[in-house]
């Protein structure tokens, strides 16, 4: 377990130099692998570990979110109780970076390479994957397998994410002048709550109005989908919520992964892959769109993620120990 406890160190706001200190350190101790340090920038960087010359490619993500309030225990210390793993992270996804080192204390690999990378929980148009499909590593991967919580399930499909800025413009008057407070720019967003929420959108959050005694002059409403379309027809479907004249701003646009585009097919494991889509997203759609046949596999629960007391079961690490230990046979086997 000392290594699960090295991993709890924190790990989110941007800066991964602990981490990758930990993890690169840590990996450096098995035979016959390269440990790559990728920068991208700053404190920033993934870490690469290449055993021979990979077409299997495991993919983790080393970053987490901020611990929430409502912590029993110290979120960056292992907390082990009835058999339950308690730190943050320890289900999304430091869990799986441990199952790996496990397995691999199991069973060498002769081509394999993993991938542990920066800002997948920052939802931003780049992070460590994006950084790592524009490099050559990439080059001769044909499969990787993505590890998010999906309860020790095989999946090859999941929503998309897609989120807005909408906007709306309206005439600061005093509020005293009633006959122009239907003209208010949070009345003109207001007024399409229910459509978007029937539409399938969240409402995230809302800023806007100046003070009570001023009719709000703009209105800025974060909204956000996750569905099976293209990003082009989001867009078009949210244009025709609207009657007034609404701004639209894109925010987000991370594209989902279909089962029907993606292989199915797997040189590696041999368990059934779950026919239920995830409804979260993962960066498996990124590297599907880079033409490399892409599965999402992990330990934990979704519905721990995120949360305060974030845990992952022994139980669940133990499948996930032996499940790795199966690709890694199944590659060494080809």
């Amino acid at each position: 377990m000392k290594f699960f406890r090295e991993l709890l160190v924190k790990s989110h706001d941007g800066n991964y130099y602990k981490i990758v200190e930990v993890i690169s350190n840590h990996f450096r101790g098995f035979d016959n692998c390269e440990v790559v340090i990728q920068n991208i920038s700053g404190n920033k960087n993934n870490v690469i570990v290449i055993w021979g010359k990979p077409e299997l490619l495991i993919n983790a993500h080393l970053d987490t979110v901020k611990p929430s309030s409502g912590w029993h225990t110290n979120p960056y210390e292992l907390t082990v109780k009835n058999d339950n793993y308690y730190g943050l992270g320890t289900c999304d996804t430091k869990g799986n970076i441990f199952a790996i080192s496990e397995a691999l204390k199991c069973i060498s690999p002769k081509n394999l390479m993993l991938l542990f990378s920066v800002d997948e929980e920052s939802n931003s148009v780049e992070s460590g994957v994006t950084h790592f499909l524009d490099s050559t590593y990439e080059d001769n991967i044909k499969q990787v397998i993505v590890c998010e919580p999906t309860n020790n399930l095989i999946a090859d499909a999941h929503k998309g994410y897609y989120s807005f800025y909408l906007k709306a413009k309206a005439t600061s008057r005093h509020s005293s002048e009633s006959a122009y407070l239907f003209d208010n720019a949070i009345f003109k967003l207001g007024k399409y709550f229910k459509p978007l929420i029937d539409s399938g959108y969240n409402l995230g959050s809302i800023k806007g109005g100046m003070a009570g005694n001023i009719i709000a002059p703009d209105c800025c409403l974060l909204v956000s989908i996750r569905c099976f379309k293209d990003f082009e027809e989001v867009l078009s479907d949210l244009n025709n919520v609207f009657e007034d004249e609404i701004i639209i701003e894109h925010k987000t646009i991370l594209p989902a992964l279909n089962s029907k585009i993606n292989k199915r097919e797997s040189v590696c494991f041999n368990q059934e892959i779950n026919s239920e889509p995830l409804e979260f997203w993962t960066e498996a759609s990124l590297f599907n769109k880079k033409g490399i046949n892409s599965f999402i596999y992990g330990v934990g629960n979704i519905r721990q993620a995120h949360t305060p007391n974030e845990f992952v079961s022994k139980i669940s690490l133990d499948k996930g120990i032996n499940f790795f230990i199966e690709v890694i046979k199944g590659v060494n086997n080809k």
